[in-house]
């Protein structure tokens, strides 16, 4: 059987494992691990309402508990902070083919170019979570408007600014097609805000990004309030409205007269998309998530900048992106 193994037990991870024990097509070995048995104990109860019994899975504390040298796929979806170290030490023990990051990626500057060599050195296939490309009608987009100039509006109240903020740019740089941007970022708000993650912060305010066709992305998240997230994208001949809270979207263009038509968004659950992510690797399918390369030009292209801008905060920030 072809071992899996999930580091990181918490919300997310115990969504990513819920995805994984769904698949029926074959049976695996499943690792999950955690060194809080609290987040063991959560993956388990969400793992124990999907009904299917065909794979094995083991919870352990300790990656010294995977018996298997060799891993199919594995899940990091630890925080930021830890995430290298997580990387380093299980390349160490263990082959890896197939890595999937959680986002952001790391919170030290030098960790991305460290890595990412030595993904490159255990020739490990690797994506970053950044999920909107995943989702059918972002990927209808990153298609049909593919290298067509376009603005890209984001809006809402304190829903996560700079951990939101990557899966947003990640779609807009999959229709542009580039891996760089240039970030303004003049109009965020010069003080820290404690994140829902202990230890972690966020930014409220406006994220200004530039593509090399002159293609815009604004993000702006208001610190009060309580305005749902609206996506907006518009090109010289289309005009798409997201409203993701009400699972439905707006769309008019040329070829209707520009009449509104509004159609169902049907958003997957992380606990459904990883599922098609591993059957996807199973068949040899193309995968729309963003290679490390990718997503590492990306974050970047957002981080070094946002390092530059807490050198504003009144805080003593210990590590280069406080962000997870």
């Amino acid at each position: 059987m072809k071992n899996i193994v999930i580091i990181g037990a918490g919300q997310l991870g115990s969504r990513h494992l819920q995805s994984i024990k769904s698949v029926d097509v074959e049976a695996f070995n499943i690792f999950v691990i955690d060194p809080s048995r609290d987040s063991l104990s959560v993956a388990k109860e969400r793992s124990d309402q999907i009904n299917n019994d065909i794979h094995k899975i083991t919870f352990a504390t300790s990656l010294k508990e995977i018996i298997a040298q060799d891993i199919y796929f594995c899940v990091v979806a630890t925080t930021s902070n830890i995430r290298a170290t997580v990387v380093r030490d299980l390349l160490e023990v263990c082959n890896v083919s197939n890595l999937l990051l959680e986002k952001i990626l790391f919170n030290t500057e030098s960790q991305y170019a460290e890595i990412g060599t030595l993904l490159k050195d255990r020739n490990v296939n690797c994506w970053v979570n950044c999920c909107m490309r995943m989702q059918s009608v972002y990927k209808r987009l990153t298609r049909e408007l593919s290298k067509k100039k376009f603005t890209y509006n984001v809006t809402g109240s304190n829903f996560g600014n700079i951990t939101n903020a990557i899966h947003y740019i990640d779609h807009a740089c999959s229709i542009s097609k580039s891996h760089t941007f240039l970030a303004d970022l003049q109009s965020l708000e010069p003080n820290l805000i404690e994140s829902k993650r202990v230890g972690f912060f966020e930014i409220n305010g406006h994220i200004k990004c530039q593509f090399p066709d002159n293609s815009v992305i604004n993000i702006t998240c208001f610190p009060e309030g309580t305005l749902p997230v609206l996506i907006e994208i518009n090109t010289e001949d289309s005009r798409f409205i997201f409203k993701e809270n009400e699972d439905k979207y707006l769309e008019s263009s040329t070829n209707t007269a520009w009449q509104w038509e509004e159609k169902e968004l049907n958003l997957l659950y992380q606990s459904q998309l990883t599922a098609n992510l591993v059957l996807d690797l199973l068949n040899n399918q193309n995968i729309s998530l963003p290679r490390y390369e990718e997503s590492k030009d990306i974050h970047l292209s957002l981080l070094i900048p946002l390092k530059e801008h807490l050198l504003k905060s009144k805080k003593q920030i210990e590590t280069d992106f406080p962000f997870t």
